[in-house]
């Protein structure tokens, strides 16, 4: 007879499960803030540009400095300004943003690599399953949907910014199956952040 799961246990299974999908939609929101910002700073230095292009005279090939009326256009020393500083901001915005997708990623992998779990899936529509299958005549690795309603195995890759975790599937199940490689699940639905699956140490 199976003995049940200490409840010390149980809660350190679900808080594990919690912070790993969490993981995820923080990265996710990230990746978006990083993707907002830099839209925001195109938008501005392309509107500042083309405002620049205006004071292009008839018959000269380019605009010349002289041109820009910087000292009677004070808005136009401002947007000059507000896009290039919004430049810097998204470009340090990225660059944090992705160093704490890094740090929150090796995190992870220390935590969680080699891990047994087993994967539900939360979402009968989207599928976020599908095998890993090894081609036996070109040796390259392909995908194809996986529509059972869970996976099990053990963690050997996590990667927050792709949003996916594989699990390499039991020596059982690979016996059986050997061009099987392994599982791939997506997490986080991108664009709501809900997760897709929940996730059982």
């Amino acid at each position: 007879m199976r003995s049940k799961p200490s409840r010390k246990k149980a809660n350190y299974e679900i808080i594990n499960s919690k912070a790993l999908i969490a993981d995820f939609q923080t990265a996710n929101m990230l990746l978006q803030a990083i993707s907002n910002a830099n839209y925001q700073a195109n938008q501005a230095e392309n509107a500042t540009l083309d405002r620049f292009s205006n004071y292009k005279h008839q018959g000269d090939p380019y605009v010349k400095p002289q041109d820009l009326p910087f000292e009677d256009d004070k808005s136009l020393t401002h947007a000059s300004l507000n896009s290039h500083l919004q430049k810097v901001q998204s470009k340090q915005i990225e660059q944090h943003g992705l160093q704490t997708i890094r740090d929150l990623e090796n995190n992870a992998l220390n935590n969680y690599i080699d891990k047994k779990v087993t994967i539900r899936t939360l979402d009968n529509k989207n599928h976020p399953f599908h095998n890993s299958w090894l081609d036996q005549r070109t040796g390259e690795n392909y995908f194809g949907n996986n529509h059972n309603k869970s996976i099990s195995g053990k963690i050997i890759e996590i990667n927050l910014t792709k949003n996916y975790i594989i699990l390499k599937p039991s020596a059982g199940r690979q016996f059986v199956n050997k061009a099987l490689r392994g599982y791939l699940s997506e997490v986080i639905n991108y664009s709501t952040g809900i997760p897709f699956v929940e996730i059982e140490f």
